[in-house]
């Protein structure tokens, strides 16, 4: 049984990011299957006391920390916290089907705010960003962890 839903059989309230995939195999077969979008990372809303308590779980290394945020007299840096609204962009992202959602480091450079107004993402909020060979993306930012995009016609989305 996996982390995750070792957590849930809890009674904590998890989230891991999925998406779905086809792999070729040598023989020429076409297998789907679930991916996990950020390995090592499940999302989890629970209080400072349930967080002493997932902690001390034997399958929960740690939790991941803001190294932005000011550290205590021990040194130690706050809880990273995402908050809901980013998690629940990224589950609408991952809900469309027909679009990849690609995970970026931290360092990208976002431009415009944009929201998506056509096609299946259309409500879709985030910053538009161009890669190198001109394919257009919208990125939202899943605080202190990464940023996660999705391929967009430039067409498809208005300045706000």
């Amino acid at each position: 049984m996996s982390s995750s839903n070792k957590l849930r059989c809890l009674g904590y309230e998890v989230y891991l990011p999925t998406q779905e995939k086809i792999s070729f195999w040598k023989d020429g077969r076409k297998v789907k299957h679930s991916s996990i979008l950020l390995p090592g990372i499940i999302f989890i809303h629970i209080t400072e006391e349930q967080r002493m308590e997932v902690l001390a779980l034997p399958y929960i290394k740690r939790f991941m920390v803001n190294l932005s945020g000011i550290a205590d007299a021990y040194n130690r840096h706050p809880i990273a916290i995402v908050p809901n609204e980013q998690i629940e962009r990224l589950k609408f992202m991952l809900g469309e089907e027909s679009s990849t959602v690609n995970i970026e480091p931290l360092n990208l450079k976002t431009g415009d705010r944009v929201r998506v107004i056509r096609g299946n993402l259309r409500g879709l909020e985030g910053n538009v960003y161009q890669n190198s060979s001109g394919s257009s993306y919208v990125v939202i930012r899943l605080e202190n962890l990464c940023c996660a995009s999705v391929k967009v016609s430039l067409k498809e989305v208005i300045l706000i």
